[in-house]
């Protein structure tokens, strides 16, 4: 079995600030954020853009992968990020291909994921969910949104 590293939200960002221009994006495959979640999964986009997000987002994301993980260790499936951080320049293509997104969506901040949970019926996700999450909850055809509420992260 590979071993895991834990990566901090700081050593994510001084990564992508010593990269060199030809570098890829892409962190490590060992990278992880989560016992379950690698950096790459959990910046996740569902666009070709990729923006370094700021430390900020960098922070709202791993409290997000957090708060995700708990909800995989509970129900005990695989959970595939389908989506994440949308920076403002996917915000901008997703508008021009004539999609509509939130201005105020959590996913700018990165506070919000999009995923699916594998092994699992769609309505007992629904049940646990809204059980138990303390954010925004909508449940695609898909895929199940959550965000996080900004009022306070001190629930966690």
């Amino acid at each position: 079995m590979t071993e895991k590293y834990f990566w901090t939200v700081e050593e994510v960002s001084n990564y992508y600030t010593n990269l060199k221009v030809e570098s890829s994006l892409r962190l490590p495959s060992d990278a992880f954020c989560t016992e379950d979640f690698t950096w790459n999964e959990v910046l996740k986009t569902n666009s070709r853009f990729f923006t370094i997000p700021p430390i900020n987002v960098l922070e709202n994301l791993k409290t997000t992968s957090d708060v995700l993980q708990l909800y995989r260790d509970e129900l005990g499936c695989p959970i595939k990020i389908t989506s994440s951080w949308r920076s403002p320049k996917e915000q901008t293509y997703l508008s021009k291909m004539g999609k509509k997104p939130s201005t105020t969506s959590l996913h700018l901040e990165g506070l919000a994921m999009d995923f699916v949970i594998y092994g699992i019926s769609i309505s007992k996700v629904h049940k646990y969910l809204d059980c138990v999450h303390m954010g925004e909850v909508e449940y695609g055809t898909n895929y199940t949104h959550i965000s996080l509420p900004t009022f306070s992260k001190s629930y966690l």
